[in-house]
């Protein structure tokens, strides 16, 4: 990720992570009948509405930040075979994610495998980005992931991001 960020905006990502690790936990240990670090087990569980939606949100974003750390390698544009079956280049289908991210004002832009075929989607929340979805990539578009680093520049930043999207997941 240091290709991407400053190790102080690292840092913030790291801290903020660790922070919602540690409220999950808090809610988790409670009692109150939320016992999987599963989303979707969780979707199922019948206990307390609010604290099932308190919950579902919170492993949500953990979810997806932990997702976007995943997300993000060290390599530029890396390659990928079936991204390659379905679009006449990689660049192509980085170009396709960065006009769908463009127009993203915060939430979400997410990658995932529909009949076979990687799409780009983007999600308001992350609650919407992983249960929705099946991601096997994503980028947060919020303000908190870049503005240290790039201002109001979100386009430099998913420029950057889109750079170095770990294709080779795919």
């Amino acid at each position: 990720m240091s290709e991407i960020f400053s190790d102080v905006q690292i840092g913030i990502h790291r801290e903020y992570l660790e922070k919602l690790r540690l409220k999950y936990s808090i809610l988790k240990k409670s009692g109150i009948g939320i016992n999987s670090d599963n989303i979707r087990d969780i979707a199922r569980q019948k206990t307390d509405p609010s604290l099932k939606r308190e919950a579902l949100e919170l492993l949500a974003e953990i979810s997806a930040h932990e997702l976007f750390f995943s997300s993000l390698g060290k390599i530029r544009q890396p390659e990928s075979a079936l991204i390659r079956k379905y679009y006449p280049s990689c660049a192509a289908f980085l170009n396709y994610l960065f006009r769908l991210g463009a127009d993203r004002k915060y939430g979400f832009l997410g990658v995932e495998i529909r009949s076979g075929k990687p799409v780009g989607y983007t999600s308001e929340n992350s609650l919407d980005a992983i249960l929705a979805h099946k991601p096997v990539l994503l980028v947060d578009m919020y303000e908190h992931a870049y503005f240290l680093d790039y201002g109001f520049d979100r386009e430099r930043y998913l420029i950057s991001c889109l750079s170095y999207l770990s294709l080779d997941i795919i």
